[in-house]
């Protein structure tokens, strides 16, 4: 993401708007709005956990915890 500006480019805003996008496509949102908030969670999930994992193993299992908490039925 710290080279978004170097490129003029909102790469997070992006992704975060092509992740609402998904959600509501494949039906894990029923709204945008609900799509929106499920999105800015799982971003900052990702963040917090970014910083407390040493490797790409464990931050995808806890982002896997995260999905699946969220996303329950």
């Amino acid at each position: 993401m710290r080279y978004a500006k170097t490129f003029g480019k909102d790469l997070e805003g992006d992704l975060m708007l092509n992740l609402v996008d998904f959600l509501v496509d494949i039906g894990l949102s029923d709204s945008m709005d609900l799509a929106i908030e499920q999105a800015n969670a799982l971003n900052s999930a990702a963040k917090g956990i970014m910083l407390n994992t040493r490797t790409s193993q464990e931050f995808g299992n806890e982002m896997n915890r995260v999905v699946q908490i969220l996303f329950r039925n």
